[in-house]
């Protein structure tokens, strides 16, 4: 330990030299001695941080003015032969004295360290301190001082912002999954409505019958549309959006773009018309899709927006014009990375924008005027999401416009030129047509009953042989036991789900070197659904609702992909033989068996071709499957899983709305509902209401199918 000396002998130190006087003489001792007490009692009166001396006790020698305030004393006398263990709590103060002992015996100071100090009668606060050993002129420690700045309000600041950072972190995982759940609960029965609606479309129907259906199926592709638009605005808002780096050709882009809205264009009697600059490079490197998403938006509005006239898109390298725009995007340095600018011009003679609304319509959910809304609809996310892809692109979007005679939207984006040309990248638009349909043997895994009856009717309109399975156990049982071409797996099944039977088979098929081609059918859109699949060992991935074309054009691919060529059944090329929709009367089901609110076969027959033959066949399933349901609901207890009952509740819920049995869909929704928010005391009741509706309804399908035998 350190000997003791008087701390006089410090305060001494502060000016060895001492003030000369005129004559150059030293002043005496004691005015040296005064002069350096000066120059401490100031510092330690008016410095705002905590300032002390210690001897080799840890007993306060001197503290500052803003220390005793700090301590709740009136006077920095009053400190002067206490100890930290006077004034701290216990816990804060062996702390202390253990830092100074070590100070004391190595010599090495404490710098900057942030220190919680723990009071017996208030808050914590916080401090950044540095603690030093106190040493004689002769160079002997004799104690520690040390000088501290409170920053507790500081810390409480970081504290707050980090509390709030995981807020934000936990409500964004909460908004994406919020996002996945209500991506699948609208796609599967948007699944329903477009696949019915695509089958229903290839049967003979009177003219009004196939009015109907158009109707149908363009209500449901706004609906989808508007769908595929929040979801990516959610994810843009989320950084959730990720953008690929890939060569493509910027000509076939363009033209295939304006190709496929040129329909659209002359539905209104208007032209688009599109030129590229020959100075513009044919192959460049950068995501390909996100910049026909822009150019499909800005058009479709331009479209939308334009009575008469003309739309012109206009493509060429951009010099970095200094014309007076609107700037709705973020600059950035044109000379970086060595990139070149192509700039995508879109022009329309339309309606115009009011200058003082042209920053306004690249607002979420904005639009020029209410009355826009109402006359020509949409969400006002198109725009929106344009600018914040562009910005994920390092580009901007600006526009003028002028009121009445029209508006231009032009983005520059940064491209690298390809090394060498490859316009493969840009898949031009599929068309039955153009689909080289090869018949296949194919197993499709799927436990919702509209679901699968959706797949199946689409599989064996363009020629292929269907098998089925319900879960994914049944898939790979299936699988080792058939002689299939592919595979459709739906990503979320009871039992075993698409991902992990994937994962089953692809083990397997190590044993063999063989690999059957999997595709995935999933009603979850986001990104990370995709990756799921890739990882699982599957081939591809389709969100529904399902596009007819671009499954077959898939189920081709992948199965060429993997030397699947010969076909193992004959094309029946006959026309599917047309019926008219099955009514009530014709049907022969007795009347006591359409129960409005509990079911109706008629509701079921006008969303199925295929006649009375067809919803005998969708009725057998459902009997089925509800029957094994009630079965299951009748066998659950206290210690069974929440996550089976709720998944087998969501089941039902979606089968019940083939044949509109809307009791049964209440009561299944209800129980779902109670199992995601784990309401363990109105489960028991749930269950014994769904069971209720259920028997009643599987004596009447069972009734349909004794009708439908005799």
């Amino acid at each position: 330990m350190p000997d003791s000396d008087s701390s006089a002998d410090v305060v001494s130190q502060a000016n060895p030299q001492g003030p000369a006087d005129k004559n150059g003489s030293e002043v005496d001792r004691s005015q040296e001695t005064q002069h350096a007490a000066d120059l401490l009692r100031a510092l330690l009166e008016n410095i705002p941080d905590s300032i002390y001396f210690k001897d080799v006790d840890s007993r306060f020698l001197k503290i500052s003015n803003a220390m005793a305030s700090k301590f709740g004393m009136p006077s920095a006398d009053l400190v002067t032969g206490q100890t930290d263990a006077d004034i701290f709590s216990t816990e804060h103060a062996g702390t202390a004295r253990r830092d100074e002992l070590r100070i004391m015996e190595t010599g090495e100071p404490i710098v900057d360290q942030i220190e919680r100090e723990t009071w017996p009668n208030r808050d914590d606060t916080w401090c950044l301190t540095t603690k030093m050993p106190l040493r004689t002129q002769s160079g002997r420690i004799i104690g520690t001082f040390g000088i501290s700045r409170d920053i507790t309000e500081l810390k409480r600041s970081q504290d707050a912002l980090q509390e709030a950072l995981r807020a934000a972190d936990t409500a964004n995982r909460a908004k994406s999954n919020f996002l996945a759940n209500m991506s699948h609960e609208i796609r599967t029965p948007m699944n329903a409505i477009i696949g019915m609606s695509e089958l229903l479309s290839r049967t003979e129907l009177a003219p009004e019958q196939a009015q109907y259906v158009t109707l149908v199926q363009q209500s449901a592709d706004s609906l989808l549309q508007l769908i595929n638009d929040i979801l990516d605005f959610s994810k843009i808002e989320a950084r959730k959006l990720e953008l690929e780096n890939i060569e493509f050709s910027i000509h076939d882009l363009v033209s295939i773009t304006c190709q496929t809205l040129r329909i659209k264009a002359s539905e209104k009697s208007l032209n688009l018309r599109e030129r590229i600059d020959p100075l513009v490079p044919d192959t460049v490197i950068g995501d390909p899709n996100r910049v026909r998403q822009v150019l499909v938006n800005l058009i479709g509005n331009a479209i939308k927006f334009t009575e008469e006239g003309e739309i012109t898109v206009d493509v060429q390298v951009d010099y970095d014009s200094n014309e007076e725009w609107c700037l709705t995007g973020t600059s950035f340095d044109r000379e970086s990375q060595g990139a070149t600018w192509i700039q995508f011009d879109v022009r329309d003679t339309g309606i115009g924008i009011e200058t003082e609304k042209q920053t306004k319509i690249m607002e979420p959910f904005t639009q020029a005027d209410p009355s826009t809304t109402r006359a020509y609809g949409g969400t006002g996310l198109g725009l929106a999401i344009s600018r914040e892809l562009v910005q994920l692109m390092h580009g901007d979007l600006r526009l003028r416009s002028v009121v009445g005679e029209g508006t231009e939207f032009i983005f520059s984006l940064p491209f690298r030129i390809a090394a060498s040309p490859d316009t493969d990248d840009v898949p031009a638009p599929t068309s039955k047509a153009m689909v080289q349909t090869q018949p296949r043997s194919i197993l499709v895994a799927e436990d919702g009953l509209a679901n699968r009856q959706v797949a199946i009717g689409l599989l064996e309109a363009a020629g292929h042989t269907v098998s089925v399975a319900v879960d994914g156990r049944e898939a790979i049982e299936a699988w080792s036991k058939g002689d299939f071409d592919l595979i459709l797996m739906d990503m979320h099944m009871p039992e075993l789900d698409g991902l992990e039977a994937t994962r089953v088979i692809r083990d397997q098929e190590k044993l063999t070197d063989g690999h059957i081609p999997i595709i995935a059918l999933t009603a979850a859109a986001m990104t990370d659904d995709a990756e799921a699949c890739r990882k699982a060992g599957m081939d591809a991935h389709l969100a529904k609702p399902i596009d007819p074309d671009l499954l077959e054009s898939t189920i081709q691919q992948v199965c060429l992909e993997h030397g699947r060529v010969s076909p193992k059944i004959e094309l029946d090329t006959r026309p599917v033989a047309s019926a008219p929709p099955v009514s009530v009367s014709e049907s022969g089901i007795h009347s006591t068996l359409v129960v409005p609110g509990v079911i109706d076969f008629g509701h079921a027959a006008k969303r199925l071709p295929g006649g009375r033959s067809a919803v005998t066949r969708l009725t057998q399933a459902f009997s089925g499957e509800l029957k094994e349901s009630l079965e299951q609901l009748e066998q659950f207890g206290p210690d069974s899983d929440l996550v089976v009952l709720q998944r087998l509740a969501h089941t039902l819920k979606g089968s019940s709305h083939l044949f509109k049995a809307e009791r049964l869909a209440v009561d299944a929704e209800s129980l779902e509902g109670h199992c995601q928010q784990r309401r363990l005391d109105a489960i028991p009741s749930s269950i014994q209401e769904l069971k209720s509706s259920g028997e009643q309804v599987l004596h009447l399908l069972e009734q349909f199918l004794g009708f439908a035998g005799e």
